[in-house]
């Protein structure tokens, strides 16, 4: 049996989500980690209210991100 080099890992199960309460924040983080990934789903309003968003980043790994919508006083 022999090791294989890969860079990248498999997680095609596994999905890491990210809560922000700052949608700029969540934007920055997004656009850093989808360099050299790909976006899965961009970032956008959803049908629930909240920014959603998916990427592969460049080592296989799945990434949620979601921020909620801001509650007006």
């Amino acid at each position: 049996m022999g090791s294989t080099e890969s860079s990248k890992t498999d997680s095609s199960c596994v999905h890491l989500s990210l809560g922000f309460e700052d949608p700029l924040k969540m934007e920055r983080t997004y656009e850093k980690l989808k360099q050299d990934g790909q976006a899965t789903m961009p970032l956008k309003e959803q049908f629930w209210g909240d920014k959603f968003g998916m990427l592969t980043d460049k080592f296989g790994i799945k990434w949620m991100f979601n921020c909620p919508k801001k509650e007006s006083a």
